[in-house]
């Protein structure tokens, strides 16, 4: 069997690669660099019901004789793709055995989007997001809306980068359908290509979501120092924001971000990128996750990531019983650069 591209980072290759006998792991590549294996051997068959045509409806899997059908948990455009479907309807469990209501309809081809703008900004770069399906424009709810996903729409417009990902309708509300996006990783050219994206009926105009987009270098440049290391080239990764040095949360962090990190100190690349303490826990807040850097950037600052202390998703959070306190494991990462 193969494995999942899912959560696979350079941590999860260092132990394939020690468990073959190496050292160590250098890349942990996806989207199958390398060519697909086997298909399973026991394929499901599938069937669409309760659709207006043969090309939609409700998603059920034939096992052991019955139709059973999907959970909507994680389910997007990917599994979607695997079927060749256009689109797709959702129940969701409200009580009651074979009750449910729609959700909402996801949109496939990246060119169902007609086109994309900002609106009521002071100039070209910024403003409430807006898409253009079937001749209408919809605004974009900011429910999980980030630094990823405007990011995403400001490549759209053809801009390098977001600066900002206002939410709360910054840039006032606007009107008709809004437009639900998942998860975006960032690099996508569209936010057709990011998952679960579809129209919503659970957000308001009051939480339309807006981009603030630029070009060429970030007006804000990070700086970093490495903390804690036996020597210059190595050490925990703090940047200095609002005069105080903060940490990063590992998630996503790779030899890639480690090497933006080296070539900001001078170095040549990056050695390796360890996480989980190696050399101590930090302090202070957490200034980034989801560091997603393809590698090229000269500074941190123009990778794209969740937002600035935007941590919600950084270890695990606890709450005491009867109250509104909460904690978050540190789980700091660092770098180890190559000579200068």
């Amino acid at each position: 069997m193969t494995v999942c591209d899912d959560y696979w980072y350079l941590r999860e290759a260092r132990v394939v690669c020690r468990m073959l006998g190496f050292d160590g792991a250098l890349e942990a590549p996806g989207s199958a660099r390398f060519g697909q294996g086997a298909a399973h051997p026991n394929p499901f068959e599938v069937r669409l019901i309760n659709g207006s045509n043969d090309a939609e409806g409700r998603v059920e899997v034939l096992h052991d004789g019955s139709w059973g059908t999907i959970c909507h948990y994680d389910w997007d455009l990917r599994n979607v793709n695997s079927h060749t479907l256009q689109r797709y309807s959702r129940k969701l469990n409200t009580g009651a055995a074979g009750v449910g209501r729609l959700r909402y309809r996801s949109y496939e081809r990246r060119d169902s989007f007609e086109g994309v703008r900002l609106v009521n900004g002071s100039n070209n770069a910024e403003g409430r997001v807006e898409i253009s399906y079937g001749g209408s424009w919809m605004t974009v709810c900011d429910d999980n809306w980030n630094l990823l996903r405007a990011r995403v729409v400001c490549r759209m417009l053809g801009f390098d980068r977001a600066l900002e990902a206002p939410s709360s309708a910054r840039f006032g509300e606007g009107t008709g359908d809004i437009l639900y996006v998942g998860w975006c990783e960032g690099t996508e050219e569209s936010l057709a290509d990011c998952s679960s994206v579809g129209t919503t009926y659970s957000c308001r105009h009051n939480e339309d979501a807006g981009a603030v987009c630029y070009s060429g270098a970030h007006p804000n440049p990070f700086e970093v120092r490495l903390i804690n290391g036996s020597n210059d080239a190595e050490g925990r990764v703090e940047i200095l924001y609002d005069g105080s040095w903060e940490t990063i949360c590992h998630y996503n962090w790779d030899l890639r971000d480690a090497r933006v990190v080296c070539r900001m100190l001078g170095f040549d690349g990056a050695l390796g990128a360890p996480r989980s303490a190696r050399f101590g826990q930090g302090s202070g807040r957490i200034l980034l996750t989801w560091v997603n850097c393809d590698g090229t950037e000269d500074n941190l600052a123009d990778c794209a990531h969740r937002g600035i202390r935007d941590y919600s998703y950084c270890g695990r959070n606890g709450s005491t019983l009867g109250g509104n306190l909460y904690r978050i494991e540190r789980l700091t990462l660092h770098c180890q650069c190559t000579s200068r």
